[in-house]
């Protein structure tokens, strides 16, 4: 009898081995590390990472006081420390690059109001002087707008694009902005932000000194009109 029951004894598994929760800690080890490169789910991640290093660790404490093999749960336990480095990695990673966008908006939004506040300064004397020359020659004024005619079409299509582009642009920046999910769109936030930049440097590429003054009125207006949308959408 006593040899039957040592023999039963010694083919069930040991009792309190840690063996399940070794398997759970290998298996959601490698979900977290998965998860961490899925954009959206490192902080899903992180928090797998942390429960399979405490299942790692105690499966493998409990493996070693029964004299049996920790291999599942030290997997587990690397892997979970690996999807933590990672979840924290990437998060500062969009951090940085939300914040370096957002500067790149602010910056040029601002660089945009003192343009046009210099150029308003700039035309207000020549407005004036436009304004008597007409007094004295009694010449009627016209009540039609720059945008209606007067306008080089060259200046006009190259101002009504960059126009069309910032509403485009703020129209994708409110949609980032209102995403339950903004590191999705990280690669379209980085696209738009050379985009813009480009555009910038079409626009400041114009010499003022040579735009009739027609031309120069619808300049001020649309670059006006544009740099108020930035900054509306940048605060």
């Amino acid at each position: 009898m006593t040899s039957e029951s040592n023999n039963t004894q010694n083919n069930q598994p040991a009792q309190g081995n840690g063996h399940g929760m070794s398997v759970a800690a290998l298996v959601l080890g490698i979900v977290a590390i998965v998860l961490a490169f899925i954009p959206g789910l490192y902080i899903v991640a992180f928090i797998l990472g942390i429960v399979a290093i405490v299942l790692g660790a105690v499966g493998n404490s409990k493996a070693k006081k029964a004299g049996q093999k920790s291999g599942m749960a030290v997997a587990g336990l690397v892997l979970g420390i690996i999807t933590i480095a990672l979840a924290l990695i990437i998060q500062v990673a969009c951090a940085a690059t939300i914040g370096a966008v957002s500067t790149v908006v602010d910056e040029a939004a601002q660089e945009a109001i003192t343009e046009t506040s210099q150029a308003e300064e700039q035309s207000a004397p020549a407005e004036e002087a436009a304004t008597s020359d007409a007094s004295q020659n009694e010449a009627p004024a016209s009540d039609s707008s720059v945008n209606a005619g007067g306008v080089s079409p060259d200046v006009k299509e190259a101002l009504d694009s960059y126009e069309a582009f910032v509403d485009e642009y703020v129209a994708f920046m409110e949609k980032y902005m209102n995403s339950s999910d903004p590191t999705s769109m990280m690669s379209d936030l980085g696209d738009y932000a050379q985009k813009l930049s480009d555009a910038e440097q079409k626009i400041d590429a114009i010499d003022e000194d040579s735009l009739s003054k027609e031309d120069y009125d619808y300049y001020i207006e649309v670059t006006s009109r544009c740099a108020q949308k930035m900054l509306d959408v940048a605060m």
